[in-house]
Formats: structure tokens, C-alpha cells, sequence
């Protein structure tokens, strides 16, 4: 059986095409999420107003053309899901600013200037977190296995134009 295609406005650009099932946060973010240490019941907590609830559960709908898709990715997701907790001890990010000299320290605290690391993508880390709170405020996700609302943390805007007019502007 085929994907399934979807045609519609893409939220970011506006344009009117085949839209792709984007996930809220990475589909990898997701699979990094599961506990490899309980094989049986692996799958990560989803937090609701309402409830908790084990699951499997990934946040997708048809949102973005495959070119905003693509932006997402190349600007902010792909460098940010490469450097992130990857478990068994492999956080890149962490590694990168362990190698360099502290702003401050008091114990085991440590705060690092990562302005000064030109190794620290300042920038794809601002788009990364931009996009998936911009995704969030666009729409209401929800699982429909089970009718879990999994939004947003609540972001909203009064006027959903306004907020992809924003977002055509930062996410180019």
C-alpha cells in the first residue's frame, strides 16, 4: 500500500500542493525518547492536561510542502538532532562546550558563553526550537488513536495569518 497523498495549503508558504505528514517534533526525537533499558514497555510518557499516558504515540498531520519540509530540516533539525543526547553517553553539544573554558562555575555548575564556540550553531539551534513552537501555535495536534489533544503547550495566536506571516519571514 502507498503513502497516502494529501493535497492542501502548506501552513508556512501558503502555496497549494502536496502536503507531507510532518511530525510535530523529529520522528528521530521520538525513537531517542524510548527506553531502550525496559524492552517491554519502551515507549516514552506523553503529558497531557488531562493525563498521562505510556505510548507510542507520534504527533503527525499533513502540514508543510515537501520544500518547507526540507527548510526545516536542513536549518535547524538535522544539526540539532546530530548534536542532541543520542544515549550511551553521546551528547556532541555537551562534548563541544566541555572542551572549552567555562564563563562561570561554581561546583559541578558550569555556564558556558556558547556565542563564543564557533563549533555551537547558534543559529540552527534558534530555528530548530522556532519551528517546532511555530508548528505547535499553527494547528492543534492530536492522537487520533485515543483522542489525546497533544498540542501546543498552550501557545496560540489570535489571528493564525499573522503567525505564518512571522514565520515566512524567519524560516527562509
Amino acid at each position: 500500500m502507498g503513502k497516502k497523498e494529501v493535497i492542501g495549503e502548506c501552513k508556512l508558504c501558503l502555496g497549494f500542493g502536496e502536503l507531507r505528514d510532518s511530525h510535530l517534533v523529529p520522528a528521530a526525537l521520538y525513537r531517542l525518547a524510548r527506553a531502550r533499558s525496559r524492552p517491554k514497555k519502551p515507549d516514552p510518557v506523553l503529558l497531557t492536561v488531562a493525563q498521562r499516558q505510556q505510548t507510542s504515540f507520534q504527533a503527525t498531520q499533513y502540514l508543510l510542502c515537501g520544500r518547507c519540509e526540507t527548510l526545516f530540516d536542513q536549518n535547524g533539525e538535522d544539526w540539532v538532532m546530530k548534536h542532541c543526547y543520542r544515549g550511551r553517553g553521546r551528547f556532541r553539544l555537551r562534548a563541544i562546550l566541555g572542551a572549552s573554558a567555562p564563563s562561570a562555575a561554581e561546583g559541578d555548575f558550569k555556564i558556558y558563553d556558547a556565542s563564543d564556540n564557533a563549533a555551537v550553531r547558534i543559529d540552527r539551534l534558534v530555528y530548530f526550537c522556532t519551528s517546532v513552537f511555530w508548528r505547535a501555535s499553527v494547528r492543534t495536534w492530536y492522537s487520533s488513536a485515543n483522542g489525546i489533544k497533544a498540542s501546543a503547550w498552550g501557545i496560540r495566536t489570535k489571528n493564525k495569518y499573522d503567525a505564518t506571516c512571522w514565520a515566512r519571514n524567519r524560516f527562509r
